[in-house]
C-alpha cells in the first residue's frame, strides 16, 4: 500500500472514530480483552476567596500550568489550520498537532518492527485527551477476548443495553497487513458496538512480513 509521508493526515485515521467524542467531551478508557468501567467526579466551585487568592499569585507560563488552568473538555488547536486541511475541524487539528508533536519518522524508511513502536493516532488522541482534560467515562458495551485459531484472536464488543439478539460486524483493524493492532483501533470497534448497537468481533490477524502473504486475508476469512 502506498504511503506518502508528506500528508500527515493519514497517520490520523485511527482516531477519526474517537473526534466526536472530543468534540462533546466524552472520551472512553483504554481497554484489554475484559470489560473496564472508570467512574468520573466533578470538582468543586472554587469559592470568591480562592479566586481572590489565586489572583494574586504571579502568573506563569509553563505548559503545566497551562493545563491546569484548560477548561475541562476544551480542544482547541495551537497553530493555524495547514495548507493541505484549510477545512478540518479542530478536534481532527488538534489531534494532527499532537501527533506531529512526535516527529514521526515516514514509515517507508523504517522497519516493521520499528513502525510498530512508533507512536501514532491513538497515542496523539490519548495526548490530546490529557491536554484537554477530559475525563474518561463509562463503557457502553462489555469485552472479551476469543481465540479463533492458533495464532489468531478477537476482541469481542456487546452493547450493554437493548435486547438480543445484536446484529454482528466481522472487524479488520488497518494497518496494511503489516503494522497496528485492535488497540490501536480501539476506539473504531467500539464506537461500531455503542453507536450502531452491534456486536463487533474486532480479529487480531497475523502480519507481515513474518507471516508472508496471503496469511492475513486466510485469518481474515477464517475468523469470517
Amino acid at each position: 500500500m502506498p504511503i506518502c509521508p508528506l500528508r500527515p493526515l493519514w497517520l490520523a485515521t485511527p482516531a477519526l472514530a474517537a473526534l466526536s467524542l472530543l468534540a462533546s467531551c466524552n472520551s472512553k478508557p483504554a481497554v484489554t480483552d475484559q470489560a473496564t468501567t472508570t467512574t468520573t467526579t466533578t470538582a468543586p466551585t472554587a469559592s470568591a476567596a480562592d479566586a481572590a487568592a489565586n489572583a494574586a499569585k504571579p502568573a506563569t507560563d509553563t505548559a503545566a500550568a497551562r493545563m491546569a488552568a484548560a477548561t475541562p473538555g476544551a480542544v482547541k488547536p495551537t497553530g493555524p489550520k495547514p495548507a493541505w486541511g484549510p477545512n478540518i475541524g479542530p478536534e481532527m487539528q488538534a489531534v494532527v498537532e499532537q501527533l506531529m508533536s512526535f516527529k514521526p519518522k515516514p514509515l517507508p524508511t523504517l522497519t516493521a518492527a520499528e513502525a510498530r513502536k512508533q507512536p501514532g493516532a491513538a497515542e496523539a488522541f490519548q495526548k490530546q485527551m490529557r491536554a484537554s482534560n477530559i475525563p474518561a467515562s463509562p463503557m457502553a458495551c462489555d469485552t472479551m477476548g476469543k481465540v479463533l485459531m492458533p495464532g489468531v484472536r478477537a476482541r469481542i464488543y456487546t452493547p450493554k443495553g437493548g435486547a438480543g439478539p445484536f446484529p454482528v460486524i466481522v472487524y479488520y483493524h488497518g494497518g496494511g497487513w503489516v503494522i497496528a493492532t485492535n488497540d490501536t483501533y480501539r476506539a473504531s470497534a467500539q464506537a461500531l458496538c455503542e453507536q450502531v448497537g452491534a456486536v463487533v468481533v474486532s480479529v487480531e490477524y497475523r502480519k507481515g512480513p513474518e507471516h508472508k502473504f496471503p496469511t492475513a486475508h486466510d485469518d481474515a476469512f477464517a475468523a469470517y
